[in-house]
C-alpha cells in the first residue's frame, strides 16, 4: 500500500484547520449573537419555580371537604377514632401502639 506524499497530506491537514476554524468562528458569533436573561436558570430560581408550579387551586376545596363532618354522623370514621383513642390506665410506654389520629 503506498502512503500519501508529505505535502498532500500537509495540505489535507491545513484545509482541514481551515474549515475547522471557520465552523467555530460562525458558531462563535451566533453565541455572542445570543441574548440571555441573568439568572433565569440559577438553582435558586429553579427551586422558586417548582415551588411554586404547586397546584394550589385544589387545595383549598380538598382542605374543606375533608374537615367538614362527613353526613351520617361519622360512621366508621367515629367508631375508630373513639377506638384509637388512648385509655387513661394504659402505661405510657404501651402509647406507641395506639394510632394517633392527623398524621
Amino acid at each position: 500500500m503506498r502512503k500519501e506524499p508529505a505535502e498532500a497530506r500537509a495540505a489535507a491537514a491545513a484545509e482541514a484547520r481551515a474549515a475547522n476554524a471557520a465552523r467555530s468562528a460562525a458558531a462563535l458569533e451566533k453565541a455572542e449573537a445570543r441574548k440571555r436573561m441573568k439568572g433565569k436558570n440559577k438553582p435558586s430560581r429553579r427551586a422558586a419555580r417548582k415551588k411554586a408550579n404547586i397546584i394550589e387551586v385544589r387545595k383549598g376545596p380538598m382542605r374543606a371537604r375533608v374537615a367538614a363532618p362527613q353526613p351520617g354522623g361519622g360512621g366508621v370514621a367515629a367508631a375508630t377514632e373513639a377506638a384509637d383513642a388512648v385509655p387513661a390506665d394504659v402505661p405510657r410506654a404501651l402509647h406507641r401502639f395506639y394510632r394517633k389520629r392527623g398524621t
